[in-house]
């Protein structure tokens, strides 16, 4: 019980993790393709 409860907090802290991750590379991504028609105007 001691084990699957361990493990469950593992995959809960990797999944939070890769959340954030995925809003910082949408964030990125997102600044990219609004900084970069900006660059090219100037």
């Amino acid at each position: 019980m001691e084990l699957i409860n361990t493990r469950f907090e593992l995959i809960f802290i990797i999944n939070q993790h890769s959340i954030i991750y995925m809003f910082i590379s949408f964030m990125f991504h997102t600044m990219h393709r609004l900084v970069l028609p900006i660059f090219w105007r100037m």
